[in-house]
């Protein structure tokens, strides 16, 4: 794969934020060089929040290599931060798996708090902003009256509209803190509802004075890699530190199983390119079998539209076609995780929901105004899909 093709991707990093993982990730000589480069082109003050979330760990590894700066002060504090950031959050988490552990809803810690505490050297070393719990689906319902009765609150309205039709809900709590409750592990894939998988092959997880799982080592590797190729505004690049961090730590990934969940999803292109990237950058131990591999496995017409929708850019005007490549795809994706009938119901209730409406006859009319206010009278300013505008998925 051509690296010409890795420059229009949005969710590898620009050259600022290369240099700040080859700091942070890199070698003795990398990281020392990365680091010069970054401090005779760039500014602290200049920093955009996803490279910010790196600082902790360009702090480490320059420290650990004995290079000496006169920033290493502010990313001393910056590790600092998180470490204090980090503890407070840990100890919403711990109280939240025990009130659900005590209900008998068994949990599975998900994103940054189950890598920091299985992958990374320190709690300080990978930032984060809420809390990620994947319950069985059977047990949503029991899960929402328990967390409502211990001061949480969910964000959106009309429950079982959400099941139908997205992977997670949203809560608050007066604290500021923010928990996502899933009963699915992935969105915006092909058989999203099949989790059992996940959950037969979860380790048990200690954290703190609290008992839950977390996946495997294989199946973080993959959902991590997953995740980031889909793109994300917030930190569109934390994914790269995550995956380096399971390659180094873990003893053993299963890469066959790997290819099975990406064929499965329809994540061959996504994967392929993502652990490539890691190869090729960084060193990742990602077999060059399993890159023949995944590399000649098959990719629908669909999987690439999805694809490049993806990975472009946020700021590129929308069209029509594209709008309507992506409700193509969305339609596609839900269908073939829905138990509906008929299956074309999941896409009326996905717009119901995404449209924030109170009925699915509401939908034609009111898809007939979005259309005539957008793409006829062309008033507003798009920067993302109207899909993707209304609800992030």
């Amino acid at each position: 794969m051509k690296n010409t093709l890795w420059e229009n991707l949005t969710w590898l990093p620009n050259a600022e934020q290369s240099l700040l993982l080859q700091a942070a990730l890199g070698d003795s000589e990398t990281a020392r060089r990365a680091w010069l480069e970054w401090r005779e082109n760039y500014s602290l003050e200049t920093l955009e929040y996803g490279s910010r979330r790196l600082l902790p760990l360009v702090y480490q590894n320059l420290r650990e290599l004995g290079v000496e700066d006169a920033l290493l002060p502010r990313l001393k504090q910056a590790h600092r931060e998180t470490f204090r950031d980090n503890q407070l959050l840990f100890r919403e988490i711990e109280q939240t798996i025990k009130i659900l552990e005590t209900a008998c809803v068994r949990t599975l810690l998900l994103k940054g708090a189950a890598l920091s505490s299985r992958y990374y050297a320190s709690t300080a070393l990978r930032p984060m902003s809420d809390v990620d719990l994947m319950i069985e689906r059977a047990n949503v319902l029991e899960a929402v009256e328990i967390l409502e009765k211990n001061g949480w609150r969910i964000a959106q309205k009309n429950l079982p509209l959400i099941m139908q039709t997205d992977h997670s809900c949203q809560f608050n709590n007066t604290d500021g803190r923010e928990l996502d409750l899933h009963w699915n592990l992935l969105t915006d894939c092909w058989n999203a509802h099949k989790n059992q998988i996940f959950w037969d092959s979860a380790v048990e997880l200690q954290f703190g004075g609290a008992k839950t799982l977390a996946l495997s080592a294989t199946d973080q590797l993959f959902h991590v890699c997953c995740h980031g190729a889909r793109g994300n505004q917030t930190a569109p690049i934390r994914w790269i530190t995550d995956a380096t961090m399971i390659l180094r730590a873990a003893a053993e990934i299963d890469w066959q199983r790997i290819i099975d969940l990406a064929h499965e999803r329809r994540f061959n292109l996504a994967l392929f390119l993502s652990l490539k990237y890691l190869k090729d950058n960084f060193a990742a131990p990602v077999p060059q079998d399993f890159l023949q591999k995944i590399a000649t496995a098959p990719v629908s017409d669909l999987e690439r539209v999805v694809f490049r929708l993806s990975s472009e850019e946020f700021d590129k005007p929308w069209t029509f076609g594209r709008y309507a490549q992506e409700l193509r795809f969305k339609f596609s994706s839900l269908r073939s995780s829905t138990t509906l009938k008929p299956r074309s119901l999941v896409f009326v209730k996905y717009l119901q929901y995404a449209f924030d409406l109170e009925s699915a006859w509401q939908v034609p009319p009111h898809l007939f105004y979005q259309a005539f206010r957008r793409f006829i009278l062309r008033k507003p300013k798009l920067k993302t899909s109207v899909l993707t505008e209304t609800k992030q998925v």
